[in-house]
């Protein structure tokens, strides 16, 4: 009984984690929507409440958004995309965004990372 108890609940993180990682794409595709407008109209007002809606709903799920801005490269959370002349192993700017959910990496944040002038 404990075991199946488990097995189900095992199912059930896998299940979110699932519909979380289809999901990213949809946030992905409302940011490129909302960065995509030419004027902040009250219909991109209402794509970024939809936007922010849906990753608060996953947060509260167990989503977690991979914050790599400024943060020493990491290769376990981070994709290195680029390099630029700038503070070494640092991360310059984050190209695309990382998720993790329930302490699982999603998708790695892709990033363009720092080296040092030869």
């Amino acid at each position: 009984k404990k075991k199946e108890e488990e097995r189900k609940e095992e199912w059930e993180v896998q299940a979110q984690q699932e519909l979380a990682e289809e999901l990213i794409e949809v946030l992905d595709n409302l940011e490129r929507a909302i960065l995509s407008a030419q004027e902040d109209s009250t219909v991109v007002q209402g794509v970024k409440m939809v936007s922010d809606q849906l990753y608060g709903t996953l947060e509260n799920r167990g989503l977690e958004r991979i914050d790599a801005e400024g943060e020493e490269f990491d290769p376990t959370l981070h994709k290195a995309v680029d390099t630029e002349e700038g503070k070494h192993n640092q991360v310059l700017r984050q190209k695309r965004k990382g998720y993790m959910f329930d302490e699982q990496i999603l998708r790695e944040a892709e990033v363009v990372v720092g080296k040092k002038e030869e």
